[in-house]
């Protein structure tokens, strides 16, 4: 493994310039959205972000070794870049091509339907039974109908959305042309992506420049990402959706913080086990408390678990909303 070398604008809790005041400006979340304070990160994982299992882990591996052996199989799917990383050096998200988005919706929705109007259909053949002995045939014939007329249909289009997915892959599922943000580690830069015919344009500013905000809409609580000093903003609802409480996102903010955090090692979870050899932060720290380098992979499904639920406990203590706001010594917010 080949360590990578952080870049001088790389962030890190230890050495904070000074940073000018905010403007009042005219963003949204800076009037409705309650902005999270910066320091005193725990060491935790939201619940979303606890993947992939031990059991995937071990499968990815054993394909990858495959691949080795046999370069010519699977990879139409592998080589595929979806532009969605979450490695030692970036994290970065990219939304799906619009064929892939209808092509999902409809395998969703199809399954989604197809279950409701089953079970609805049961429920309407078990109290038929109930009814007078002249009712029953009318029952059946009904739920009959039903299934055919409504169910049917609905699974035709999962069955044929599940089978074009799979069997067509490479040719149905595209990508993106390219992510739509991205955070490094490596050079500590928060970095947005627009698309104007063949230009790529691209807005970058430091991370520390950003705050996080909750924003509750309908009784459910989004998480953003704000440039202190412009109207650059980056919904994380694709990752982690709209959240009924405020504590995983509290954990995404710590979570976060952590991950960009070049004086901290990569937080300990599944999906960064992999990498944790490629960053030197993290890898004098390994060594320092002699961890497993395959602490994850090898967990068993009832270990993994367990630290699932563990990290759950963690998360519920979290007390964010009364922490002092360490950012407040280098910058004055409006």
């Amino acid at each position: 493994m080949s360590l990578i070398s952080y870049a001088p604008t790389a962030f890190s809790s230890a050495r904070l310039p000074a940073l000018a005041a905010t403007s009042p400006g005219s963003a949204p979340l800076r009037r409705g959205g309650w902005r999270m304070p910066w320091g005193n990160a725990r060491q935790v994982v939201p619940d979303f972000l606890m993947s992939p299992s031990p059991t995937e882990l071990r499968r990815e591996e054993h394909e990858e070794r495959e691949r080795t052996i046999n370069p010519g199989e699977g990879l139409s799917k592998a080589q595929t870049n979806f532009h969605n990383h979450l490695t030692h050096e970036y994290l970065r998200f990219a939304p799906d091509a619009l064929t892939t988005r209808l092509l999902r919706g409809v395998k969703l929705w199809s399954k989604v339907v197809f279950w409701f109007l089953a079970v609805m259909g049961l429920w309407v053949t078990i109290t038929g039974t109930w009814s007078a002995e002249e009712e029953r045939l009318r029952t059946f014939l009904t739920f009959f109908l039903f299934t055919v007329v409504l169910t049917f249909p609905s699974l035709v289009g999962w069955g044929v959305s599940a089978f074009l997915m799979s069997r067509f892959f490479a040719r149905l599922i595209r990508p993106a042309r390219g992510p739509a943000w991205e955070l490094s580690r490596r050079t500590g830069m928060v970095t947005l992506f627009s698309y104007r015919g063949k230009q790529v344009i691209t807005q970058s500013a430091p991370f520390h420049e950003f705050d996080a905000y909750t924003r509750t809409r309908r009784g459910r609580h989004e998480f953003w990402l704000e440039h202190r000093y412009s109207s650059a903003c980056i919904s994380f609802l694709p990752i982690c959706g709209p959240r009924p409480c405020f504590v995983s996102l509290w954990a995404l903010w710590d979570f976060l913080q952590n991950y960009m955090d070049t004086s901290q090692p990569l937080p300990d979870m599944p999906g960064l086990e992999r990498y944790r050899g490629n960053d030197p932060t993290t890898v004098a720290y390994d060594r320092e408390i002699g961890r497993d380098p395959r602490y994850w992979v090898d967990m068993d499904d009832e270990a993994f678990w367990q630290a699932q639920v563990s990290m759950e406990e963690q998360v519920e203590t979290l007390n964010t909303d009364s922490r002092p706001d360490l950012m407040a010594r280098y910058v004055t917010f409006s």
